[in-house]
């Protein structure tokens, strides 16, 4: 009977209703908007610190090679090891060679073979237009030598997505043969989470100088102190956009709570008839309780796909995709469906414990 009653109040006032439930509607989808744009962008700039914010040295010496970076990379606490050094400007593309770990600590595909080589997107666009590159070929260097396109990558180093840079991967083997450069002098060595980078350096050079028998020197140029910055600043991150969050819901909240206040306080002289007509305080009760119920839920509902469906959108405009996070979507409901009832619920009851005829004059 209560559930009829409320629909029917809600019915015979579809405007003022209709209102209700589009502020519920608009306060839901704009902290989805939020939310989830927040949690892209936070992605989208963890990605980019990923690259610098790993626990790394940088070691220089004499006479590195490919032989030294698979020494390096066995030793069990190191992750991958690449030289900075290993690139070539063919004129067409600016070349790097990396080995197969370093290859898939990247995410990249790690077993290049000999002409094989990967294509940065905006140098795919350049040669190619829209075209899927992979399995053509394309010529490169002095020689014009054929080269295998096994696949195209978006570059993950904000050092490297300068616009004007064309770059491409390939082997590091690959590259040598090209360029015959075979020796380097900085190797940059990346070690697993957890791992003491500047407290392991003295162990990567005690091996490097042992697998020349002794010879050179080997010295620390760069230690893992502006990455352990880095990651101070990917928690500041995290931290502001936490609260960016909590204060979207919390308005959210607000602008929902205050809606269904007033449009309880509107219904006061519909309280004063209904007790006049006999009903009791659980009654009156229960109908504001299932309209509440019925307008919070249905605006939340609607607005969370509202609020995908404009993420979305909005993404593509500002190139930040978003990402929805079942805890976020599950908590905005809740919170629309408790704050709607609860609010509604307290005005409710002030009504309903007032006489009748003052209700009435309401």
């Amino acid at each position: 009977m209560s559930f009829w009653m409320a629909w029917k109040m809600i019915w015979e006032n579809k405007r003022r209703s209709l209102f209700s439930l589009c502020g519920v509607l608009m306060g839901i989808s704009s902290i989805i908007v939020i939310f989830s744009l927040a949690e892209g962008g936070k992605a989208l700039i963890k990605s980019d610190l990923s690259t610098l914010a790993e626990n790394r040295i940088m070691i220089g010496g004499e006479n590195l090679s490919a032989r030294d970076g698979k020494i390096i990379e066995d030793i069990p606490f190191v992750k991958y090891a690449f030289f900075p050094d290993a690139r070539r400007d063919t004129g067409e593309l600016i070349l790097t060679g990396y080995s197969k770990k370093s290859l898939s600590a990247m995410g990249y595909p790690s077993n290049l073979k000999e002409r094989e080589i990967l294509l940065e997107e905006k140098a795919s666009e350049k040669f190619f237009g829209d075209a899927n590159p992979t399995g053509k070929e394309i010529e490169l260097g002095d020689r014009k030598e054929k080269y295998l396109i096994r696949g195209v990558y978006k570059e993950k180093n904000p050092l490297e997505s300068d616009v004007e840079r064309k770059t491409g991967i390939l082997s590091l083997e690959s590259l040598e043969r090209m360029t015959g450069i075979k020796r380097f002098t900085r190797v940059v060595v990346s070690f697993y989470d957890g791992e003491d980078g500047e407290k392991m350096a003295s162990l990567v050079i005690s091996r490097l100088k042992k697998s020349h028998g002794g010879r050179g020197e080997y010295i620390l140029m760069e230690n893992s102190g502006k990455y352990k910055k880095v990651e101070k600043i990917k928690k500041t991150l995290n931290i502001f956009l936490a609260a960016i969050g909590l204060v979207a819901l919390i308005m959210g909240g607000l602008g929902i709570s205050n809606l269904m206040a007033a449009m309880v306080r509107e219904r006061t002289p519909h309280i004063g008839i209904l007790r006049a007509m006999g009903a009791g305080k659980n009654f009156i009760m229960a109908i504001f309780m299932a309209e509440a119920s019925f307008i919070s839920v249905t605006g939340g509902i609607l607005g969370i796909v509202a609020g995908i469906g404009g993420s979305l959108a909005l993404g593509r405009l500002i190139d930040i995709p978003p990402v929805f996070t079942g805890r976020h979507i599950l908590m905005t409901f809740i919170v629309s469906a408790i704050l709607g009832v609860a609010f509604g619920i307290y005005p409710a009851k002030k009504a309903a414990d007032m006489e009748t005829v003052e209700a009435l004059r309401g």
